[in-house]
């Protein structure tokens, strides 16, 4: 199965977790979970979705089940979740008007930031809003990593899911140290925390 088949499969499969669950328009998305394993089999988060909804997306599923060529792993960003920041309308900390929120923010404390994906990195720099920053192509994906204070990584360079790409930090339009990710799917903004969600409930 080519790496493309497997991102298409991926997406499709993270689609129907958000629409199915709702975790989009959730209004309780924090928690706080230590991760022993910071990445997981893509075969082991499907054998638990599955047992849940058996009766939906069984082609996409059968066909991630029976591939003995799965190599493709999910990573979560940090060893430790704790989210304190949501997807969505919020209360700007800097002007007090409400304004999109176009990703999650993770509590941090220099910690080592890892690839959601394996990819291609697109592009590093510094943002005035997001500091030092990565963006990581996945096929369909693409995850950006905001407010770094160290980028580990160079445009161009090939990426596995879970490397360590950088370190957390403050850097750029920030209240204090965290990480700040985002995730567009077909270059559509999408709720990072359903992806979260699912990669830890193994």
């Amino acid at each position: 199965m080519e790496n493309t088949h497997i991102i298409r499969i991926i997406s499709s499969l993270i689609l129907y977790f958000i629409t199915s669950t709702g975790l989009a328009q959730s209004s309780f998305n924090t928690i706080r979970k230590k991760v022993d394993l910071s990445v997981v089999r893509v075969s082991d988060v499907v054998n638990d979705h599955t047992a849940s909804n058996q009766s939906n997306n069984t082609d996409t599923l059968n066909a991630m089940e029976g591939s003995k060529r799965m190599r493709q792993l999910m990573a979560l960003p940090l060893d430790t979740i704790e989210v304190t920041g949501n997807y969505g309308p919020r209360i700007d900390p800097f002007t007090g008007k409400i304004k999109m929120h176009w990703g999650i923010d993770l509590r941090a404390e220099q910690d080592n930031v890892r690839s959601l994906m394996s990819g291609i990195v697109k592009r590093t720099g510094y943002d005035r809003k997001l500091g030092q920053y990565i963006s990581i192509t996945h096929g369909h994906f693409k995850s950006t990593y905001g407010h770094l204070s160290k980028i580990m990584v160079r445009k161009g360079q090939k990426i596995r899911a879970g490397d360590i790409i950088g370190i957390t930090g403050s850097t750029g339009r920030s209240t204090g140290e965290h990480l700040h990710l985002s995730l567009k799917l077909r270059n559509r903004a999408v709720d990072p925390w359903a992806y979260l969600r699912l990669i830890s409930r193994q």
